[in-house]
């Protein structure tokens, strides 16, 4: 069963869109599950804050959405790398910036799969929820927070309408990406974000997190290897 999980991400966008019962075009933002989510940017001195709270509430992106490399290649997030450098959008302009931490080893699978529709865009796979640029509010949000007709930005800098979004339960690998300074990258061609996004530099809640990122990772790991060992030990 999980050989097959993992191997259904690796199945083309088109085939997933192909098993979705299709929706009207209609905001059907009610429907989708409270994040219940915080400001980073609105937390006071003492305030207390776990790795649940920043990113087991948002969730992400499945593994076959195409992040924009430097070079204008594209690549898999779920072959992304620590190191890679991806296309960010700073100021105006694109600019290089440096994988700091991807969680591609987490083997984090998730049921709420929600299927975004920009026009002129392929369509983007979330899991749960997952931040965009929003022309409306001109900041990073929540998808859960665009309606239909609110615009995100291109490759080539133009707006792109949210035309649709179509909701399936299916069991989906979801991943995510850290980098060094701008914490933005394309996927599928539309400017997406995460919780730094919208943030001055904070070095040492910056520290503080990626810490609690790999003590998760690490736990993940020691989970992965009970999980083999007593399989081996049948």
């Amino acid at each position: 069963m999980k050989a097959d999980i993992l191997n259904s991400q690796r199945t083309t966008t088109k085939t997933i869109i192909d098993k979705v019962i299709k929706k009207d075009g209609a905001d059907h933002s009610e429907e989708l599950p409270q994040t219940n989510d915080i400001d980073i940017s609105e937390m006071q001195p003492g305030d207390k804050l776990s790795i649940q709270t920043v990113v087991g509430k948002s969730v992400c992106l499945s593994g076959d959405t195409l992040i924009t490399m430097y070079d204008h290649t594209t690549k898999r997030l779920d072959e992304i790398q620590s190191g890679d450098f991806i296309l960010a959008y700073h100021n105006g302009k694109y600019v290089p910036d440096k994988v700091k931490f991807t969680d591609s080893m987490a083997n984090k699978i998730r049921n709420d799969l929600i299927i975004y529709y920009f026009e002129n865009c392929e369509p983007l796979k979330v899991i749960r929820d997952h931040r965009l640029f929003n022309c409306r509010l001109n900041r990073y949000t929540h998808l859960s927070e665009f309606k239909i007709g609110d615009e995100t930005l291109n490759l080539r800098g133009e707006k792109v309408k949210l035309l649709k979004r179509e909701y399936y339960d299916v069991p989906t690998q979801h991943y995510t990406i850290f980098t060094n300074k701008y914490n933005n990258y394309f996927a599928n061609g539309m400017l997406a974000g995460n919780i730094f996004s919208n943030m001055k530099t904070n070095i040492v809640f910056k520290l503080y997190y990626y810490l609690k990122l790999k003590w998760e990772m690490k736990s993940y790991e020691r989970q992965n290897n009970r999980k083999n060992g007593a399989t081996n030990n049948r």
